[in-house]
């Protein structure tokens, strides 16, 4: 299935609409304005043809208040072409729009710090180190990247000394304090083991187009679960806590939230639902 590679961002705003007195109640309508806030992020993601798995996925976005004006600002997390893989060089950016408090955007993303190295798939908003001011963990094909908030406009790549840079290809992450001690864990949901660099082939027909039927024969990448040392740092327990212990599926999203009102967070993890092996998993905290 063709599609462009090259998409305009989207922001909708929510309007009432008057109606007649006659009518029961009120719709609502959305309207695009994001051409008119300042918003003119263009997603990238691979050629029109999308040979190749990676180019059908990736767009995340992220509301995230980084400067704590009480306005939230927004992350758009941008793709790449295949040339970029190859050569080891991105040619599209990440965006960090601040929200101007009238209606309308500016790009910070340079200022900001937080242009991204790698091809991304999506992003999460968490304070990973309690000093008051929101962090960004992005989801890439290839390394993740965890960027602290200094708290003066700016962030700093602390992926390496945080030691969250999971190499898979993940879809998604979320933060969540599953142990009850005050400071934020993180799972990261991860889909396939992908060799960019000898891919396979499209192995279906739609009308007429060889595409992907999706991760169909290849390996599925095990989810990551990573616990806050409080102290900058984080620490694999995906074997300690048991998340190893569950068959890997092809993970696409991942949510914390406490289903049984015992006061411990769960994890509700969302599969790949073409395939037999992707069913979405929900596991309780014990």
């Amino acid at each position: 299935m063709t599609r462009r590679a090259v998409l305009p961002s989207l922001l909708v705003l929510c309007a009432l609409v008057a109606l007649s007195s006659d009518e029961p109640s009120p719709k609502i309508r959305f309207l695009d304005i994001a051409e008119k806030v300042g918003l003119d992020f263009r997603h990238v993601s691979g050629s029109p043809e999308k040979k190749y798995l990676p180019e059908t996925f990736s767009g995340g976005v992220a509301w995230i208040d980084y400067n704590q004006d009480g306005w939230p600002d927004l992350y758009l997390v941008n793709g790449g072409r295949w040339e970029d893989l190859l050569t080891e060089k991105r040619s599209v950016s990440n965006a960090l729009y601040r929200n101007n408090r009238n209606g309308t955007f500016t790009n910070v993303t340079r200022q900001a710090g937080v242009e991204g190295k790698y091809w991304g798939m999506g992003a999460t908003v968490g304070d990973y180190n309690n000093d008051g001011w929101p962090d960004l963990y992005v989801c890439n094909f290839g390394p993740n990247t965890l960027y602290r908030n200094n708290g003066d406009g700016t962030f700093t790549d602390v992926t390496q000394l945080a030691g969250v840079g999971d190499p898979h290809w993940s879809s998604s992450a979320a933060f969540g304090d599953y142990d009850g001690d005050g400071w934020l864990d993180l799972y990261v949901a991860n889909y396939v083991d992908f060799d960019y660099k000898n891919p396979p082939q499209p192995d279906c027909q739609y009308r007429g187009i060889k595409v992907h039927c999706g991760p169909k024969g290849l390996i599925p990448a095990a989810d990551v679960l990573y616990h806050n040392n409080r102290d900058g740092t984080f620490s694999d327990v995906s074997k300690k806590s048991g998340i190893a212990d569950v068959n890997p599926s092809y993970g696409l999203g991942v949510i914390w939230g406490d289903y049984d009102n015992d006061g411990d967070l769960d994890l509700f993890v969302a599969n790949d639902p073409n395939l037999s092996r992707g069913r979405a998993s929900l596991r309780r905290c014990l």
